[in-house]
C-alpha cells in the first residue's frame, strides 16, 4: 500500500484537473521517486476526482464554513494556481515520521506528526494542531486538515533530533559512495523520508496551495 501526496489548488484536484505519469526511481542517478505531473497522462491514470463546476464550488465552499468555525485567521490560499506537483511514498517510509514522534513524545511535543496519516489535507494557512472536517470530495468521509507552516515546524524539530542521534554522526563518518545495510540503511532512510516530506509542505507554503494524502 502506498500514499499519494497532490499539491495544487483543491478545486483541481476534485476537477481532475491533472494527469500523472509514473517515474522510476534511480539510486544512482539521485533521481526522485514517486509522480511526476506530465501533459499527457498515461493510458491508465490513478483515479482522480471528477465533480462538476457546480459542485466544486460547492464542496470549496462547504469546506471553508466548516473550518472557518475553528480557525480565525483567514482561509486564503490559491485557487487560481497553476501549480501542480505529486509524489507517491510506501505506506511504511511515510509512517516513519508519525511512529518517531509518538516515540519521542516525551522529549517534544510534535502533534500534528503523531496523526500524520491519510487521508489528510495540509493547507497553507497558520492554526492550532489539527481539525476534523468533511472531505470536500465526500461528506459523509472526515478528514483531518492540518497547517502546512504547522508541520513544516515539526519535519524541522524532528530533523534537529536525529541529527543528535549517534548514528547521524556514524553516517557523516563513512566514505562518500559507502553502500548503506541494516540499521544505518534504516536511519538514513528516516531522515530521507522526512526531508522529501518537508519539501511537500515547503511546496505548499511557497505557492499557497494545498496537499491531498491519499492512501
Amino acid at each position: 500500500m502506498g500514499v499519494s501526496l497532490y499539491v495544487m489548488p483543491l478545486g483541481t484536484y476534485l476537477r481532475g484537473e491533472f494527469r500523472t505519469t509514473w517515474e522510476i526511481r534511480s539510486e544512482s542517478t539521485g533521481g526522485s521517486s514517486g509522480f511526476r505531473i506530465g501533459p499527457e497522462g498515461t493510458e491508465h491514470p490513478p483515479s482522480v476526482r471528477a465533480l462538476s463546476e457546480e459542485e466544486v464550488r460547492a464542496a470549496l465552499a462547504a469546506f471553508r464554513k466548516r473550518l472557518s468555525t475553528f480557525i480565525v485567521s483567514p482561509l486564503e490560499w490559491d485557487e487560481e494556481s497553476d501549480f501542480r506537483h505529486a509524489s507517491t511514498m510506501g505506506y511504511g517510509s511515510f509512517g516513519r515520521p508519525c511512529e518517531r514522534a509518538r516515540q519521542w513524545a516525551y522529549r517534544t511535543n510534535l502533534p500534528r506528526l503523531q496523526v500524520l496519516m491519510p487521508p489528510q489535507v495540509w493547507l497553507p494557512v497558520p492554526f492550532e494542531p489539527t481539525l476534523r472536517a468533511a472531505a470536500p470530495w465526500d461528506p459523509d468521509a472526515e478528514i483531518r486538515v492540518v497547517s502546512s507552516q504547522g508541520l513544516d515546524s515539526e519535519f524541522g524539530r524532528l530533523a534537529g533530533l536525529l541529527e543528535q542521534d549517534p548514528r547521524a554522526e556514524d553516517l557523516r563518518a563513512l566514505p562518500p559512495g559507502t553502500i548503506l545495510t541494516g540499521p544505518l540503511a534504516e536511519f538514513d532512510g528516516e531522515r530521507s523520508t522526512l526531508r522529501h516530506l518537508r519539501s511537500i509542505a515547503g511546496l505548499s507554503i511557497d505557492h499557497r496551495v494545498p496537499v491531498i494524502l491519499e492512501g
